[in-house]
């Protein structure tokens, strides 16, 4: 389901400072599985299901950081529905162990790879990224780069789904990310 367009965010916040906590390394390095020999169906799946966690992460923190009540609930809306997305990657996954079929194409693994060396919020983990947000414009770019590298992702996935079920899941979720984007941009936009 496309959800409605964010609301808007004051001009005046452009330069808002953010006041972001420092936060203890507290996740696994992403890259562990994409440099084994073999990437499996559940690991493609696992790795968006982190993206996800991380973003709903991201999004929590910098809304907690933002002193304007207005973009903090931008970054609440996209933190919940990162959330949401994670559960239907989790529903893939179980399906992707129940059926123990694969359910992309063994073609698409090695450019599936290749995207995920460069992890969507950055080699650095999201505590140590957002900490390096300064101020508003800079958190909806680095959510704006997040959205863009999780399209090129999910669309390859998209493209490579053998699962009928998997395949209209992965389609909403592609269109939602897309929306986040959009409203991201509009939002910095907004700011100038």
């Amino acid at each position: 389901m496309i959800k409605p367009a964010l609301g808007k965010a004051k001009a005046e916040n452009i330069g808002q400072t953010m006041k972001i906590p420092k936060i203890a390394r507290e996740e696994p390095d992403m890259l562990e599985t994409v440099e084994q020999q073999t990437l499996t169906d559940a690991d493609i799946v696992k790795m968006a299901i982190r993206h996800e966690e991380r973003g709903h992460h991201f999004y929590t923190v910098v809304a907690r950081a933002t002193g304007e009540p207005e973009i903090r609930q931008v970054f609440l809306k996209l933190a919940e529905e990162e959330r949401e997305h994670a559960r239907a990657f989790k529903q893939i996954l179980d399906s992707v162990h129940q059926s123990g079929q694969n359910i992309f194409a063994k073609s698409s693994t090695e450019y599936i790879r290749a995207i995920l060396e460069r992890d969507l919020f950055g080699t650095q983990t999201v505590g140590e990224r957002v900490t390096d947000v300064r101020d508003t414009k800079e958190a909806f770019a680095l959510g704006i780069q997040a959205e863009k590298d999780a399209i090129l992702f999910y669309h390859e996935l998209y493209s490579n789904c053998q699962s009928q079920e998997a395949k209209r899941t992965l389609g909403k979720l592609l269109e939602a990310e897309k929306m986040h984007l959009v409203d991201l941009r509009n939002q910095m936009e907004d700011l100038h």
